[in-house]
């Protein structure tokens, strides 16, 4: 006697039995992975770069780094360097993290890759918050506007936009699967 769950999957017998053979996920660290930590290094020296050194040259050409910043503090404004530090580092912590997971085989590359993928577009969130107070501190101290002055904005936002990106082509790929 068979019951209805033995019926059920006699008559759909592709809802158990993948017509594709299911091999075990990659492990460890592969090339994606490693290409991906060194964007999100990248990522965090230019946008540390950008926002406190050439964003505020930009800003106010001709005077020198030191005599921006001593003119900041003078006004009772900080260009908030830890708190850009650590808002920079805060990615690359937490790629280490996926790193070290996918190196213990917890993760695969297909996850470790979707993960730092969505490090590298969260960056731009990064940078946003670490440029908001030295572009402010810039703006009340010198009477100007606290918009990006240098260029250099582009290449961060452009690595993240990539990212996301390339994000959401896996996911359309995955869901077509």
């Amino acid at each position: 006697m068979t019951d209805a769950t033995t019926a059920w999957r006699r008559r759909t017998p592709t809802a158990h039995a993948p017509s594709t053979p299911v091999t075990p996920a990659a492990r460890g660290i592969g090339p994606a992975q490693v290409a991906l930590a060194v964007v999100l290094l990248v990522h965090a020296l230019l946008s540390a770069v950008q926002v406190l050194v050439l964003n505020p040259l930009a800003a106010l050409p001709g005077r020198p780094l030191e005599e921006i910043y001593a003119g900041v503090t003078a006004r009772g404004e900080s260009m908030s360097v830890p708190t850009v530090v650590a808002a920079l580092v805060l990615p690359l912590v937490l790629g280490v993290a996926v790193l070290a997971q996918t190196a213990r085989s917890s993760l695969s590359r297909e996850t470790s890759t979707g993960l730092l993928l969505g490090l590298v577009a969260f960056s731009a969130v990064t940078y946003w918050f670490a440029s908001a107070g030295p572009a402010m501190a810039l703006a009340d101290a010198y009477l100007i506007s606290g918009a990006p002055y240098s260029p250099l904005w582009m290449a961060p936002a452009g690595l993240s936009l990539a990212a996301l990106a390339t994000l959401a082509i896996r996911a359309r790929r995955d869901a077509s699967r």
